[in-house]
């Protein structure tokens, strides 16, 4: 009829780990891809697995550490779970993107005429961005001083591009502008053999003339 007891204690752990996700990078045409770093601790001091999933995102290249790589604009969740009591916690964060080039106008084009000795080409720029910077190139003409400038001068005719590029995200784009020669008129005239004293008139062969002066003083066309 000998008896004995003891007693155990059971002390429930419901610990969920504390995670924590860093605020991420935007995702733009200087950044393709960018590090999502999550942080998790476990309040029992117990092991912890990790897992990264999304919600309309891309490719996740590292799914089961704290830190990952991606590519992609999205919903992005890290879940980590206590090894040895099976509570989990979870973070998300969103991942914008930025791919926006910007709107650019190389200015109207021009005429190189016979007095032209240079011209100016007056780019802008407007988009996301807070700052641009301008750079020109030529095919066929020639650029005086830089050409790293929002308005340059040409010395010649010729096809004439600049490309922006926006200080905040790195998007670019191009527009061109022509500077084109405005030819010199030519005029034929045919010669007539009349008696003297017998009224003649004149008419000339113009091209690319619009006003006449004879040397007469005249200004008609004929």
């Amino acid at each position: 009829g000998c008896q004995d007891s003891s007693s155990v204690k059971i002390t429930p752990d419901l610990n969920k780990p504390i995670v924590s996700i860093k605020s991420p990078d935007t995702l733009n045409c200087n950044k393709l891809d960018i590090d999502l770093t999550a942080t998790a601790n476990s309040q029992s001091g117990n092991q912890l697995s990790y897992e990264w999933s999304s919600q309309g995102g891309g490719t996740i290249q590292s799914p089961n550490a704290l830190q990952t790589k991606i590519n992609a604009p999205g919903t992005y969740i890290f879940k980590a779970t206590d090894q040895s009591n099976g509570c989990s916690a979870s973070f998300s964060v969103s991942v914008a993107i930025d791919t926006v080039k910007p709107m650019v106008n190389a200015g109207k084009d021009l005429i190189w005429n016979c007095e032209s000795q240079q011209l100016t080409l007056s780019g802008t720029a407007s988009g996301n961005s807070n700052s641009f910077s301008f750079n020109w190139t030529s095919t066929g003409g020639q650029i005086q001083g830089n050409s790293g400038s929002k308005n340059i001068t040409v010395v010649s005719p010729g096809t004439y591009t600049v490309t922006v590029t926006g200080a905040t995200g790195g998007c670019t784009a191009t527009a061109s502008a022509s500077v084109t020669v405005n030819p010199q008129p030519t005029v034929t005239l045919a010669s007539r053999t009349v008696c003297a004293g017998t009224p003649v008139t004149l008419t000339p062969t113009v091209t690319n003339g619009s006003t006449f002066l004879w040397s007469t003083g005249a200004t008609s066309s004929t």
